[in-house]
């Protein structure tokens, strides 16, 4: 008898002797294997795993060993493994493909404890090793399926929010049984099948994965890291002597073309115009000044290059999986958020419908991210001022300035009755007294706005000011999306009513009152914070992380399970 898993690890990792005696028999079942399940569920702490606090998976294993009459779930009557055992532990080797990191799943510890058990190695398990090897995997296992599904920060989403670091995160779902897909993956004829399926999350998602594997690869690549000593500041047109191998690396990472015909080699020192272009877009990604000049901070990045395109997709696809996956048959719409851009999707297809938009500056306007349904648009809406920006802009403004308000269009209102703006009614402003403005041309909201149901008062809209949008940064906003071109997204939302013509589209937009126009069939609607974007030519674009939200849940992460059940959200907006 070998006492424990740590004994047994040490005979894996043991050198074979030069002969060895046919396979011992495995020990007779144990009438006490049940016990010792039951001293596993309960425990609060299992020793010999990377994240020993297993509280988060310990209701779910509860339950799947009560369902199995609180019987191995990994191992057959005889103590050997299964397929689906095999199976399952080569997905958690695997999981660096998923930007996660085997290890926090043991996945090598399985492995080798697994060719052990395959192996009858002349070593009888005894039941409470065998009930331990069956508990940590079934952890591991009740882990790897909610990330899979949800991602790593809770076991359920269901009309729930998380805030993850700084990133704030709306879903609204069913609940998906983790015990249950892991009982359908035990009982499967073809367990990998179906750990393939659970895996799988779109065309989008496979090709952030072969990025990730690219990117892995060329950080492996020394020659690309060997880059001639940096002046304190080289400037386009200056002598560079690393001309070349700067080159080289600005191609790999993709900010330059790889179509990209090199000077000859004898004038090739030269940081040129092409090479600084460059380097404006690794700057850009990097969250940088976009000047093209090579100083501390640029030259700092260029020394670890591959550090913010593995996070960035690493990072996007822990989001894609917190999402509901969008709809693969249908129409949607997508914001993303870090790339000031929205885009109506369709299977098979280009966006009918693409813009630029703003949206929520940083701090406490960050625009969340959510999945929700946009069902309503409303054309010449009214803009029902919200509590904070009323105490902190409108009335400070409209104290100083006594027509401001007049020439904003708004009035005071007191439970629905227009009060006049004398001292005494602007000191109840944001108590008893609320700001409305008037549908017209000064409009905050613009022409028309479109509306998703969710608890942060966050829309879509149009917007008189149209010159943010020439901006690179376009993170100025209180929260909601203002869209460079919002008629054209109502013209296709309603290009199946015959009775939503151009030219009454255009009337609504003008109507001196509200008109709501409730959609017959809703679409879906993502807000999404992804910063690594695949392109329809197989590349990946690296969006800067406007919000720093990445490297915050990066943090977040690294923090091993139990990831929290239930953290704080942001503040919601009023």
């Amino acid at each position: 008898m070998i006492p424990g898993l740590v004994a047994l690890l040490l005979i894996v990792a043991a050198p074979a002797t030069a002969t060895q005696g046919p396979a011992a028999p495995l020990a007779p079942p144990d009438p006490t294997m049940a016990v010792y399940l039951r001293e596993r569920a309960s425990a609060r702490r299992f020793d010999a795993m990377r994240w020993s606090d297993v509280s988060d998976a310990r209701a779910v294993l509860k339950g799947l060993y009560e369902a199995n009459g609180w019987q191995p779930l990994f191992l057959d009557s005889l103590g050997q493994p299964t397929a689906a055992t095999r199976a399952l532990v080569q997905r958690l080797l695997a999981l660096d493909a998923h930007g996660l990191d085997p290890a926090d799943f043991n996945a090598a510890v399985h492995d080798s404890l697994l060719a052990l058990l395959e192996r009858r190695h002349d070593v009888i398990w005894s039941a409470a090793e065998l009930a331990a090897f069956d508990a940590r995997l079934a952890v591991d296992a009740i882990r790897y399926v909610a990330a899979m599904r949800y991602a790593r920060a809770r076991l359920r989403w269901v009309d729930d929010t998380v805030n993850i670091g700084k990133g704030i995160l709306t879903v609204r779902r069913a609940p998906m049984d983790v015990g249950e897909v892991i009982t359908t993956v035990r009982m499967s004829a073809e367990p990998a099948l179906v750990l393939f399926q659970l895996e799988d999350r779109g065309p989008a998602y496979r090709q952030l994965q072969a990025a990730l594997a690219r990117y892995r690869g060329l950080a492996g690549d020394s020659a690309l890291m060997m880059l001639a000593p940096l002046p304190a500041r080289l400037a386009p047109g200056q002598r560079y002597a690393g001309a070349a191998e700067l080159r080289r690396l600005l191609v790999a990472l993709g900010d330059l073309p790889d179509t990209l015909t090199a000077p000859p080699a004898d004038s090739d020192t030269i940081y040129n115009s092409t090479l600084a272009r460059g380097i404006k877009k690794l700057q850009q990604r990097e969250n940088l000044p976009p000047d093209g000049i090579i100083a501390k901070k640029t030259a700092a990045r260029l020394g670890r290059p591959f550090e913010t395109p593995v996070r960035a997709i690493s990072m996007t696809m822990e989001r894609m999986r917190a999402l509901p996956a969008p709809p693969v048959d249908s129409v949607w719409v997508r914001v993303n958020i870090p790339e000031f851009r929205m885009r109506v999707m369709q299977p098979g297809g280009p966006p009918p419908v693409a813009m630029n938009v703003v949206v929520g500056g940083r701090g406490r306007n960050e625009t969340p991210e959510l999945a929700g349904t946009l069902d309503m648009i409303v054309f010449s809406p009214t803009w029902r001022v919200p509590p904070r920006i009323i105490r902190d802009e409108i009335v400070p403004k409209a104290l100083s300035d006594s027509m401001y308000l007049t020439r904003q269009g708004m009035e005071l209102v007191r439970k629905g009755e227009v009060v006049p703006a004398t001292p005494e009614n602007l000191a109840l402003v944001g108590d008893s007294i609320g700001v409305r403005q008037r549908p017209g041309d000064v409009n905050a909201l613009g022409a028309v706005k479109f509306i998703f149901p969710n608890p942060y008062g966050v829309y879509l809209h149009d917007t008189p000011t149209k010159s943010t949008f020439r901006q690179a940064n376009r993170a100025e906003s209180h929260g909601c999306v203002r869209l460079a071109d919002a008629p054209s997204l109502a013209t296709w939302l309603l290009r199946t009513d015959s009775a939503w013509t151009e030219e009454r589209i255009k009337q609504a937009m003008a109507s001196p009152k509200p008109i709501d126009v409730t959609l017959g069939q809703g679409v879906p609607l993502r807000l999404v914070y992804e910063t690594a974007v695949p392109r329809e030519d197989g590349g990946v674009d690296f969006i800067a992380d406007v919000y720093g939200r990445d490297r915050s849940m990066e943090l977040a992460l690294q923090q091993g399970y139990p990831y929290p059940s239930r953290q704080v959200p942001l503040e919601r907006k009023k």
